[in-house]
């Protein structure tokens, strides 16, 4: 029973973690802002299908009997993030980053800096 429940606290917090999409966006409002620095992976539909696999993570977390064929492919998923990441990182100077964001007088471009360099350092926690 103690598995089941571990489970299930993994799902929830996955969830909850995928949700962080919503302030860093300030709730699709600066979802252009957003895509700038990796417009591929981060368009606006990229960022509302995290919000639905934070959707499927507590869906699953409910009934945590699904299989262990679903929780596979959560973690295919969140790898799938964490190599994005890491391919994005290896083209991309986190200082710099850093350097853009807080030289904005807008918290949200601080927020978003960070959120580029952390989300796969996330994604590989609930992975």
């Amino acid at each position: 029973m103690s598995f089941l429940r571990d489970v299930s606290l993994l799902g929830r917090s996955s969830a909850a973690f995928n949700c962080l999409m919503l302030p860093v966006n300030a709730c699709f409002l600066r979802s252009r802002s957003l895509s700038r620095l990796d417009p591929e992976l981060w368009s606006t539909p990229g960022q509302f299908s995290v919000l639905l696999w934070a959707g499927a993570y507590y869906a699953a977390s409910q009934d945590v009997g699904h299989g262990a064929s679903l929780w596979l492919l959560f973690a295919v998923e969140k790898a799938f993030y964490v190599a994005m990441w890491l391919k994005w990182l290896g083209s991309h100077s986190p200082a710099k980053v850093l350097k853009s964001g807080f030289s904005s007088s807008n918290p949200h471009d601080i927020l978003q800096s960070l959120f580029y360099l952390s989300y796969g350092a996330g994604d590989a926690v609930f992975g």
